[in-house]
């Protein structure tokens, strides 16, 4: 698998044509299995790698959701979860229980609100300037597409210790 590859300070990236980035793509799906990336970030990398039967409009697609924020995350996790705890825990009556439902609505409406505007951005202003990405906290992706013969993948990691387990996967 190192046949086009580079290996960079802070990964690893190859340049080719548009088969060769998507089985480089495809494989380095499984080199970050190995290295122990966090199962949720392997599964968001499946769902935006390039694949050979994806036009730029599929992988613009994949990368403003991938970018957007993540509603039902907020939903489970956020300020909207804090708030029904606060009901739960404290015997507050109906004022506070109406209040607490309130304050949920709003901050889920804003998030949604942000979310679109989000889409907006990226898909009309973006994607025009940067290249297709992947970002999550253990690594980012970044795709330059100049045509069908002439494409670039490169990886970015972080943190040190996964980015040597990472190239040493690949060198293989």
């Amino acid at each position: 698998m190192t046949t086009g590859i580079e290996f960079t300070h802070s990964g690893v990236s190859m340049k080719g044509d548009w088969e060769e980035i998507c089985g480089f793509a495809k494989g380095f799906e499984k080199v970050i299995e190995k290295a122990e990336v966090r199962d949720k970030t392997v599964h968001r990398y499946h769902n935006w790698r390039p694949r050979s039967d994806d036009s730029k409009e599929d992988i613009k697609k994949k990368t403003v959701e991938g970018a957007r924020l993540d509603i039902s995350e907020l939903e489970k996790n956020g300020l909207a979860k804090k708030v029904d705890d606060i009901s739960d825990c404290e015997d507050t009556g109906k004022i506070k229980t109406a209040t607490s439902k309130v304050v949920k609505d709003l901050y889920l409406g804003s998030a949604k609100y942000f979310s679109k505007m989000e889409k907006i951005i990226y898909e009309n202003m973006m994607l025009k300037f940067n290249p297709y990405f992947f970002d999550d906290v253990g690594f980012s992706a970044n795709l330059y597409v100049k045509s069908q013969e002439d494409c670039q993948l490169k990886f970015n990691f972080t943190d040190s210790v996964m980015r040597d387990k990472v190239k040493t996967i690949v060198k293989g």
